[in-house]
């Protein structure tokens, strides 16, 4: 850490605070912030859980070290002696995107359920949803978010950080699901409307698993599961009038080919 560096009060007003030297090991660059709880700690998880909220540091990815001692998750603070005022220092490999991470790992928890609703509905039942679940379902911010901007460009430290952030959130289980229920949907419902959508929600699940999938251990995750059978069930996609969805499934797909041959 470098002389003469200034801490930087993050978090609410509060008796219990520590100072944490927060150390990137990518950058080799530390600052130190001083970080207020509104109520006394009592693992280093929730000291970790507060460090991301205050600095978009993930907990999956964050290393605590007091006096030098590496601590797990699972340590009370009350065996370590640990006081307010006190410094711990975290190391970590980049900053992530933690906000972003979240909020498609809740667009997916939301629309999963509509989602299922969808496979046996009529077209009538479909052109009754409300202009809230139609905006949950069919929200080109997020989905651009999780297929496009999420996990791209490929080998980018803070990329890499949020695939961690992604896994460490459930976000794979919700994603293979997320995809089946989109191959379901096309499988069950034969109206315009649900072809649309799953053939919307294909192209979105197979950029997400082309772009997600680069790295090994990403890649191992996602097809040790069922994660590899919803893209080969992709392969079936019906023709939809969309070309240029068409082309970026064709595209994304073929990505996903290539990496499981090669895993």
């Amino acid at each position: 850490m470098s002389s003469g560096t200034k801490s930087t009060a993050v978090g609410s007003e509060s008796d219990y605070e520590l100072l944490v030297e927060l150390h990137c090991e990518r950058s080799l660059v530390s600052d130190v912030r001083k970080i207020s709880f509104t109520s006394t700690p009592t693992t280093i998880q929730e000291i970790k859980e507060k460090v991301e909220e205050c600095c978009s540091v993930p907990v999956c990815v964050q290393t605590v070290y007091y006096h030098s001692e590496l601590l797990l998750d699972d340590c009370v603070l009350s065996t370590l002696y640990m006081r307010s005022g006190d410094s711990i220092k975290v190391t970590f490999p980049e900053r992530g995107e933690c906000d972003k991470v979240k909020e498609v790992t809740q667009w997916l928890t939301a629309v999963i359920p509509l989602l299922r609703l969808c496979q046996y509905a009529d077209e009538t039942m479909l052109e009754g949803l409300n202009s809230r679940n139609i905006s949950i379902l069919v929200n080109e911010e997020k989905a651009s978010l999780m297929s496009r901007e999420l996990f791209y460009p490929w080998n980018n430290k803070v990329k890499s950080v949020n695939c961690s952030h992604f896994v460490y959130l459930n976000g794979v289980d919700l994603l293979v699901t997320f995809h089946k229920h989109a191959i379901e949907l096309r499988r069950s419902n034969d109206c315009q409307f649900a072809r649309y959508l799953s053939t919307y929600f294909e192209v979105i699940c197979s950029q997400t698993v082309a772009n997600f999938a680069v790295d090994f251990a990403c890649r191992r995750i996602l097809f040790r599961g069922e994660g590899l059978e919803q893209c080969i069930q992709s392969f079936l996609i019906k023709p939809a009038d969309d070309e240029s969805l068409l082309f970026n499934h064709a595209y994304s797909i073929v990505d996903v080919a290539l990496y499981a041959v090669c895993k």
